[in-house]
């Protein structure tokens, strides 16, 4: 399979790959994916060096909807699953996904996510998720970047503890938006070699950084902190240089140096 490949620069190396693939979420000892779950025509993928989402006036619009219930999928161990959460939780698990999005990637970036609806017949450019009533400690599974035929799919087990769902849907959505693990840069090693982290490491050499430096704290990360739930300062640098710098952004941006002048 041919994929274009968006790493995470700093959290985010943002990179243009030749394979479509998919990539998964889940800290050391829970469920581990392989990563040739789903793809896109590789016609589709010889695009600029970002994550392919269209811009509209100066916004990376992000469709998103909801499969409903009943909906069947295979997941990234090749396993079948419905959608099969109860009207008023499927309701509350999809409100958790959007207040994660819009207070993590789109807080800071002109990145967009709109709609969150049950999805229709069309995916086409769109993101379109399956809630799965699975509780295996927070995990997911999603393709990578945009995909004007089929749409971008992302699976999720975010059952029980909520902190943790936070972090599976932001790292699950970096994937959709076109970022890929951050243990998998080339630099992400010490002088002498050794792999700062082994844990599903598999080192790509090709694409376009976003950042010069390897981020052991990204939420794109496996070997990060396990409990994080939100972006780093190097997930949002390089967010920002694939996505433009929001309003808030620019006051994140201008924190320091406001801090060091009110001295």
């Amino acid at each position: 399979m041919k994929i274009f490949k968006i790493f995470t620069k700093s959290s985010l190396l943002s990179l243009l790959l030749v394979t479509v693939m998919s990539a998964c979420g889940g800290s050391a000892g829970e469920i581990q994916w392989d990563d040739d779950w789903q793809g896109a025509n590789e016609d589709e993928l010889f695009q600029a060096a970002d994550s392919g989402w269209p811009n509209f006036f100066g916004f990376y619009r992000v469709p998103v909807c909801f499969r409903p219930f009943g909906s069947t999928g295979i997941d990234c161990e090749h396993l079948p699953y419905s959608t099969d959460y109860p009207h008023d939780e499927w309701m509350r698990m999809r409100a958790l996904v959007q207040d994660a999005l819009e207070n993590s990637w789109q807080r800071w970036t002109y990145i967009r996510f709109v709609d969150f609806n049950t999805c229709g017949a069309d995916l086409a450019g769109k993101v379109y998720v399956d809630l799965i009533r699975r509780d295996v400690g927070g995990a997911g599974c999603a393709g990578v970047g945009y995909n004007a035929v089929a749409g971008t799919s992302i699976s999720f087990y975010i059952e029980g503890d909520e902190a943790r769902a936070r972090s599976v849907v932001i790292h699950e959505f970096g994937h959709a938006l076109g970022f890929l693990h951050e243990q998998d840069r080339p630099d992400a090693e010490y002088g002498d070699g050794q792999d700062f982290c082994s844990d599903t490491r598999i080192v790509n050499n090709d694409g376009l950084y976003t950042t010069s430096y390897y981020d052991d704290v990204s939420i794109m990360n496996y070997c990060a902190p396990v409990d994080r739930n939100s972006l780093s300062a190097g997930d949002i640098e390089g967010a920002q240089d694939l996505f433009g710098i929001s309003r808030e952004g620019k006051w994140l941006k201008a924190l320091p140096a406001l801090t060091a002048f009110s001295l």
